[in-house]
């Protein structure tokens, strides 16, 4: 059985700070999992999609 799998994925900078993820077990940040969910929606478009979708009737910058 062939397995495929990244050792580390890279991701656009923050703040000018390079972003890297892997899965080798070392030091954990929990900030890693937004980054990866920030980087899906903004390749999918979720959010907007949502957007487009729901209304909010609410009047913005009371």
């Amino acid at each position: 059985m062939t397995e495929c799998y990244r050792a580390s994925f890279l991701f656009p900078p923050v703040k000018r700070r390079k972003v890297e993820v892997n899965f080798d077990g070392g030091e954990i940040s929990s900030d890693g999992g937004m980054l990866l969910l920030r980087e899906l929606d903004k390749r999918l478009g979720l959010t907007t999609a949502i957007d487009h979708v729901l209304h909010d009737n609410r009047v913005h910058g009371l």
